[in-house]
């Protein structure tokens, strides 16, 4: 009995810190088998490069923003290697991310609105991570998505923003709050397929994706031959499973899930935290202590039609 019970607190102490893998490498876990009955995959998107982060066994209950975040910096400090300066001991851990991101800071404003964790333990959302991404000198841009009347794919907008993302097709879209129903009216005869956006791995930041109790990091999406639409996602778990994923020749044994329209719609609503890019040297950061979200948020929105007014915070 005693030593049954050293082998557990060893085995709970090796849990405490996060593993690691790569991209294409993932740690030894069990593998989803391709069912031959699935719907044919027409096309596929995948960005490559960056780390992935699972949550250890301190973290477990509140990690997932800090493994995301974690994530977008494996895939920043690849695409862009000056920002090794700023990161000198690459990749930061959890006792570094905590203080630069905040926790216990609660903006008023789309925080609100989504009934977002923002307060509560350790819990981060992109609220939190979009200053510490502006520090590094990044320009990243909030898209906030309520759920439409549509009960096959209430979140269409969501799956169709994420498409034009990895196939270079989505627009420039507004940073004052503005609904970007029109603006992806402008791409509406665009058609994805495997002629305008073959299946290939690409150099895309991944996605910081959050709903009211979890967020992912969105890699990448594939859509069948019917037309629907997964998102091919990282959810930072303890232990991972793997999912194989055909791009061209190549299958990838990946640790990631796929996310259909069916499970979206069981949320309420989602942010996604996209980085544009370097930012300007002449724009200024965000004053953290200004609580104004139109101030000090880069945000535009797809609200429900027909829903509650939303208002400006």
């Amino acid at each position: 009995m005693r030593c049954q019970l050293l082998w557990s607190a060893a085995v709970l102490l090796g849990m405490s810190g996060a593993r690691v893998s790569r991209a294409g490498q993932p740690p030894a876990t069990t593998s989803n088998a391709v069912n031959p009955d699935e719907p044919r995959i027409a096309t596929i998107r995948l960005s490559q490069g960056q780390e992935y982060y699972n949550k250890g066994f301190k973290d477990a209950r509140w990690g997932c923003g800090y493994r995301n975040t974690q994530i977008l910096c494996s895939a920043l400090l690849k695409r862009y290697p000056q920002l090794k300066e700023q990161l000198r001991d690459g990749v930061p851990g959890l006792k570094e991310l905590g203080p630069q991101l905040k926790p216990d800071y609660s903006p008023t404003g789309i925080c609100k609105r989504l009934n977002f964790v923002c307060n509560r333990h350790k819990w981060i959302g992109p609220l939190n991570v979009y200053p510490f991404l502006e520090k590094l000198g990044f320009q990243p841009l909030i898209i906030e998505f309520f759920p439409t009347e549509n009960t096959k794919s209430p979140f269409e907008g969501l799956l169709r923003v994420v498409q034009l993302y990895f196939c270079n097709q989505l627009p420039p879209l507004p940073e004052h709050g503005e609904d970007i129903t029109k603006v992806l009216e402008t791409r509406r005869d665009y058609s994805v397929n495997q002629e305008t956006c073959a299946p290939s791995t690409t150099p895309h930041l991944p996605l910081y994706l959050q709903n009211p109790v979890h967020s992912y990091t969105i890699v990448g999406f594939e859509q069948t031959d019917a037309g629907d639409v997964n998102l091919i996602v990282f959810s930072p778990q303890p232990h991972p499973a793997t999912s194989d994923f055909k791009v061209g020749h190549e299958t990838l044994k990946l640790p990631l899930e796929r996310l259909s329209a069916k499970k979206l719609g069981r949320q309420s609503g989602y942010q996604i935290l996209m980085i544009k890019g370097p930012k300007a040297p002449a724009q200024p950061c965000s004053n953290p202590d200004d609580q104004t979200v139109n101030n000090r948020y880069a945000f535009c929105r797809l609200p429900v039609p027909g829903s509650v007014q939303q208002t400006q915070p």
